[in-house]
């Protein structure tokens, strides 16, 4: 797993915990005397828990790909050829 993808993941689980804290606990958030609706929380916790769940899904599969024989045979051979066409 990269180690960006991991520190991604992990920032937007974190969000996404703190959005289920808020609708679970009834935090008020105020931004410059205005009340930010529970709702908000909702599509916060959708968006980030969204987000968290495709960067690791996709880091797995970087994952598996790399620990695949034949992918680093094929990768090979795909350097190989170009560097032969290139010179």
């Amino acid at each position: 797993m990269k180690p960006f993808t991991t520190i991604a993941a992990v920032i937007f689980a974190v969000i996404a915990l703190v959005h289920i804290l808020r609708l679970f606990l009834g935090w008020e958030v105020t931004v410059s005397g205005v009340a930010i609706p529970m709702w908000a929380s909702v599509a916060g916790l959708v968006i980030a828990a969204g987000l968290a769940g495709m960067l690791l899904r996709e880091a797995r599969k970087g994952m598996k790909n790399d620990s695949d024989p034949e992918n680093k045979q094929d990768r090979c051979q795909i350097c190989e050829a170009a560097t032969i066409k290139s010179h």
